[in-house]
């Protein structure tokens, strides 16, 4: 991984962080957040001009009771291509956040 380890990516999404990165030339949006009391990871992939804020689809949400939680439920999940993140860590280049 590029522009952060894995384990302060993984940290950051623990307290509520929010990261832009490429995998693949593909850019993405990783964020924890609270909707609706529920803490949640929300992965989304950028399509043509990200800085308007155009988004090609929600590729992933992940709920838990926490969002300690949900970094363990994304640990044990596919990722991204049906691969987990330690399969594409190096791969990533973390470009804010």
């Amino acid at each position: 991984m590029v522009g952060k380890s894995l384990n302060e990516f993984l940290e950051s999404l623990c307290h509520g962080g929010e990261m832009e990165f490429r995998y693949k030339n593909r850019e993405f949006l990783i964020q924890s957040e609270t909707i609706d009391g529920v803490s949640t990871i929300r992965l989304d992939e950028f399509k043509g001009n990200y800085v308007k804020g155009n988004f090609n689809f929600i590729e992933k949400i992940i709920k838990g009771d926490s969002f300690e939680d949900c970094v363990k439920k994304l640990i044990a999940s596919s990722f991204i291509d049906d691969k987990t993140i330690f399969e594409i860590e190096e791969e990533i280049e973390v470009l804010f956040g």
